[in-house]
C-alpha cells in the first residue's frame, strides 16, 4: 500500500513539473514583447537608428563618426565621406519610419541592421538609410558601423536615384 502511494505521488509530481515547466518554453506568452518582435537585436537596431537620425537632424558629425568602426575611421577619405553624408539630405528631417532592425551571426561576428525608411524633409524629398553594424567581431577594429548607405528615393519611392556609400571592403 505504501509503495502504491509513493508511486502515485511521484507520478503526480512528475506530471506537475512537466506541465508547469514546459509551458513557458513552448509558448513564452508572458515574456513575449509584441512591440519588439525581433527581440534584442531588433531593439538594438531601433536604438542605433534613433541615434543616427538624431545626429543627422542636429548636424552632429563628430558623434556620427564615433559610431563607425576603426577600420573606416582610419581611411583617408573618411571625413570627406561623413561630410557627404551630412550634406546629402536636402532640408530638415520632419518624419521617418524606424522599423527596428534585424541581426545576423557568423562564427566570428555578430551584426545588427538598423532600418530607417521614408525619411522625409521639409522640402518633400524622401531618403532611406541602410546600416550594417558589428556588435561582436574577432577583430575589434571592425566593431561599429561597417557599412552605411543613404539613398535618395525616386518619386514613387521604389528605387534609389542617388546615394552615398561608405563600407568595409
Amino acid at each position: 500500500m505504501m509503495k502504491k502511494c509513493l508511486l502515485c505521488f511521484l507520478i503526480l509530481m512528475q506530471s506537475i513539473i512537466f506541465m508547469s515547466g514546459c509551458k513557458d518554453d513552448i509558448f513564452p506568452v508572458s515574456s513575449y514583447d509584441y512591440s519588439n518582435p525581433l527581440g534584442d537585436k531588433g531593439l538594438m537596431g531601433q536604438i542605433k537608428a534613433e541615434e543616427i537620425i538624431d545626429y543627422l537632424k542636429t548636424g552632429n558629425s563628430e558623434a556620427l563618426k564615433e559610431m563607425f568602426c576603426k577600420v573606416l575611421r582610419d581611411r583617408e577619405d573618411f571625413d570627406e565621406k561623413i561630410d557627404d553624408i551630412m550634406n546629402f539630405i536636402d532640408g530638415e528631417i520632419i518624419s521617418y519610419r524606424n522599423s527596428g532592425g534585424a541581426g545576423g551571426r557568423g562564427s566570428t561576428w555578430e551584426r545588427i541592421y538598423p532600418n530607417i525608411k521614408d525619411i522625409e524633409t521639409d522640402k518633400s524629398i524622401f531618403y532611406h538609410i541602410i546600416v550594417h553594424l558589428y556588435i561582436e567581431d574577432e577583430n575589434p577594429d571592425k566593431l561599429g558601423i561597417c557599412s552605411f548607405k543613404i539613398g535618395l528615393e525616386s518619386d514613387d519611392r521604389k528605387e534609389s536615384i542617388d546615394e552615398v556609400i561608405i563600407r568595409i571592403e
